[in-house]
């Protein structure tokens, strides 16, 4: 009799993370994140193999960064309430292949590249900067070179290939924007960090409030045993002035914001359920204006 439920459980798990990606696609496209019927098809049989091969707890699709020959699709997979996520790219939202760890030189590099993704990942970029020092980590013998200027400063070549800057993007993107409501997740006194099972989704009213969506790499400092629990991270309000832009989509069902640094990224709740998650759709370029346009 074990099996049979172990099986039923299963499958009404793969259920629910099937209904929770169509259901987020739907609530997205309002803001114009729309992939073909084909896409959708595909993304859904596919993340649920990742998952089962990768062994992770939960997989989520990230997004799209648009490319020259061809755009590329990413998903991310954890075992960890807002732990760390392996993240992994395709083409055709079939196959995938996990992106690398990058090293945070190379991080700072990828920053500094201004054009379109190829699409082709393995096309390499060089990205020259001048620097006080001509230190070149020995790890990175092979693809940063330092030469000697007549002033004392160094020219800095750094080589990377567009997996690394890809891998890059997704990480700040990230780090930069990632979003959850207020409540998905609690702290136990004990300092773990847990999904809240009793979390329904932030009323129609809180999901419109930029106190209501907490950044995901930002901790916060709380004053209270209540703060500890649910206040752990910094919310969205402390942010820049009109660096996001919140609405309603789809009559008030659910609440949208959007990333002015991040063109692209948008984050979601649905009022009053716990469906929520945030998806970035846009040339992986941080908007570099944004300081002008407050």
């Amino acid at each position: 009799n074990t099996l049979p439920k172990e099986r039923k459980k299963r499958n009404k798990q793969k259920e629910m993370e099937l209904s929770a990606l169509s259901q987020s696609l739907e609530v997205v496209s309002s803001s114009g994140v729309v992939l073909s019927a084909e896409r959708r098809s595909a993304l859904q049989v596919s993340l649920l193999l990742l998952k089962n091969a990768e062994k992770f707890d939960q997989v989520f699709f990230w997004g799209k960064i648009v490319a020259g020959s061809k755009d590329y699709f990413i998903a991310q997979g954890s075992n960890t309430a807002l732990g760390p996520r392996k993240s992994f790219y395709s083409s055709d939202c079939a196959t995938w292949a996990q992106l690398p760890t990058v090293h945070p030189l190379l991080m700072a590099a990828a920053t500094r590249i201004a054009g379109l993704f190829t699409g082709d990942i393995a096309h390499e970029y060089q990205v020259t900067e001048k620097s006080s020092t001509g230190d070149v980590p020995a790890e990175l013998k092979d693809v940063r070179k330092a030469a000697a200027n007549d002033d004392g400063s160094f020219t800095v070549t750094t080589s990377l290939t567009e997996d690394k800057r890809l891998a890059a993007v997704v990480a700040n993107v990230d780090h930069d924007v990632g979003l959850v409501p207020l409540g998905a997740f609690k702290k136990t006194l004990s300092g773990q960090i847990e999904t809240n099972r009793s979390f329904q989704g932030l009323s129609t009213a809180d999901s419109g409030k930029p106190s209501s969506w907490l950044h995901t790499s930002q901790p916060a400092k709380p004053k209270s045993a209540l703060d500890q629990s649910l206040h752990f991270l910094e919310s969205v309000e402390k942010d820049v002035p009109k660096s996001w832009s919140i609405q309603y989509v789809r009559g008030d069902e659910a609440a949208v914001l959007k990333s002015l640094a991040w063109p692209g990224f948008v984050a979601f709740g649905v009022c009053g359920r716990p469906v929520y998650g945030t998806v970035y759709t846009g040339n992986g370029i941080k908007n570099p204006n944004l300081a002008f346009q407050l």
